[in-house]
């Protein structure tokens, strides 16, 4: 004869085990979510020297990865094909020159400079 309690038992521990691993999967996603430090301070002082000298469109998301806290997953996309399409000019005279800079090196800047970061994010998570 078959033990109901037993069973229900069982059942309720394999519903407990299954939204436990969810839970750490969305934990483990969320924090793959999170900018590297590098990049947050990158974007940072990308957006100050976008307030002074102008250059950059995507303050939005610029100011997501400074804050240093998880950023949505299109987000991350955008990031990636940031640096898949543009190639900046770094013989530019303006590139990586903080008292006069370049459109690009603004760009750059905003976008964190890191796409290591969003590129394997890309690949984990796409």
């Amino acid at each position: 004869m078959i033990n109901l309690s037993s069973l229900e038992a069982k059942a309720s521990q394999v519903r407990f085990a299954v939204a436990s691993m969810a839970l750490l999967v969305a934990v483990a996603e969320e924090s793959d979510r999170i900018p590297p430090v590098p990049a947050s301070v990158a974007a940072e002082f990308g957006l100050e020297l976008h307030q002074k000298f102008g250059g950059g469109k995507n303050i939005a998301l610029a100011k997501g990865i400074a804050s240093g806290k998880a950023i949505a997953h299109e987000q991350i996309q955008a990031i990636a094909m940031f640096f898949e399409t543009f190639e900046p000019d770094r013989e530019d005279p303006g590139w990586q020159n903080n008292e006069n800079p370049s459109r690009g090196w603004i760009c750059w800047l905003l976008m964190g400079t890191d796409w290591r970061w969003a590129t394997n994010y890309m690949k984990v998570y796409l």
